[in-house]
């Protein structure tokens, strides 16, 4: 849950052990103009929700389709949403029958829908106005990148 922008702001991956999932999966977010996060929650495209107990209604995307087989993913997703109100997501490690990947769905404000990427290096993702940036290690050495947001042109720094 974060406070962003003047909007009480959720976002998260719920748990399921099953025969296709172990630990978390989907990409869910929801937002509330009141200040207080009592009422008038919203999906990503501004539909209003009857609630935040059904998960299925703030769902925007699985993570885990881009790997084939029995999908492991032990981490809960990175997000975050600019100033401009650009919404990123990001989840490192997504593991199936193939080599693991890690997959980045963003939206711009301006857009209706979310792009989906696996083309990124991964790591924590930050955002400080209308710019992100991925923290990570590369060779034990930290490496910050940067990218205006709702974009996937990441830049070292």
């Amino acid at each position: 849950m974060q406070y962003l922008n003047g909007k009480f702001q959720i976002g998260y991956s719920i748990r399921k052990n099953d025969e296709e999932f172990v630990y978390n999966n989907g990409f869910l977010y929801s937002y509330s103009d009141d200040p207080e996060g009592i009422n008038e929650w919203h999906n990503y495209k501004g539909k209003k929700v009857s609630s935040l107990v059904d998960p299925y209604e703030i769902f925007f995307y699985e993570p885990a389709d881009v790997v084939p087989g029995k999908v492991k993913i032990t981490a809960s997703p990175f997000w975050t949403v600019t100033k401009r109100g650009d919404i990123h997501f990001m989840m490192n490690n997504v593991e199936g029958s193939d080599k693991a990947k890690n997959v980045h769905s963003y939206k711009k404000a301006s857009d209706s829908e979310f792009t989906h990427t696996t083309e990124f290096p991964g790591g924590e993702l930050r955002s400080v106005g209308n710019d992100l940036y991925l923290i990570s290690l590369e060779n034990d050495r930290p490496v910050i990148r940067k990218a205006e947001g709702g974009t996937n042109d990441w830049t070292v720094m």
